[in-house]
């Protein structure tokens, strides 16, 4: 019984270690292009609610104009590039953008770039800390002196930290060793209820056995269970 429960304890520490406990992440920054007067931003970037290699993450970026100067025409997003970085490894994703415009207070940008980190960059059953980085460019317009300004932002020195989580199983190993486990249940299950039942049914022999009680010929004196109407040795027909 100890062993068992020593066994199930360890089992169950295996499938809890396959899952982390990893909340979403979010940060809202405020970007004022100099000099200050060709407009202001808000930048909004969230994540999933948790990280695990070998599976796909989703970061958002949104961008939204919260602010312009009067002479302020419209502002064009040029690229958008986001990065990944931990003390082990670097991964980029970047994205080029089809002139997307924000013209009007309110008006908004966003992107879902999708991260896949590979299971080698960390050790099986630990967590690391990673950091989101992510730079924009943008083309201010100017509609009174018709004039373009180009303004590039980071989030470099106030990067996003996501928690990225390696289980001790792949999901493709977890999933054998799931169905590995429920095969051998299985069988265990219908080992022990065969067993069980031929225990069972012998008992009921035995009892059915010691119940009939047995009594004499008074002819023959052959033995002859009670229940019997006739003698099996002299055919003799029982007297009650």
């Amino acid at each position: 019984m100890i062993k068992r429960g020593f066994l199930l304890c360890i089992l169950l520490l295996g499938i809890i270690s396959q899952f982390p406990i990893v909340r979403a992440v979010s940060k809202t920054y405020t970007w004022n292009p100099p000099p200050g007067d060709h407009g202001a931003f808000e930048i909004h970037v969230e994540t999933d609610d948790s990280w695990q290699t070998d599976l796909s993450a989703t970061v958002l970026i949104r961008v939204t104009l919260v602010d312009k100067h009067w002479s302020f025409d419209h502002v064009d997003i040029e690229s958008t590039k986001a990065e990944l970085r931990a003390s082990t490894f670097y991964i980029e994703e970047r994205f080029e953008v089809e002139r997307a415009t924000l013209e009007d207070i309110g008006d908004q940008y966003e992107r879902r770039i999708d991260f896949v980190i590979p299971s080698e960059k960390l050790n099986r059953g630990t967590n690391r800390s990673v950091s989101i980085i992510w730079s924009m460019n943008i083309d201010v317009v100017d509609n009174i002196q018709w004039k373009h300004w180009v303004y590039t932002w980071s989030n470099s020195d106030n990067p996003l930290i996501v928690i990225v989580f390696r289980p001790f199983l792949s999901t493709s190993e977890f999933e054998m060793v799931t169905y590995a486990i429920i095969g051998i249940a299985g069988v265990t299950i219908g080992v022990t209820g065969y067993v069980l039942y031929r225990k069972i049914k012998g008992r009921k022999r035995e009892v059915v056995t010691r119940e009939v009680a047995m009594i004499r010929c008074a002819y023959c004196g052959t033995l002859m269970p009670k229940t019997s109407n006739f003698c099996p040795h002299c055919g003799t027909v029982r007297k009650v």
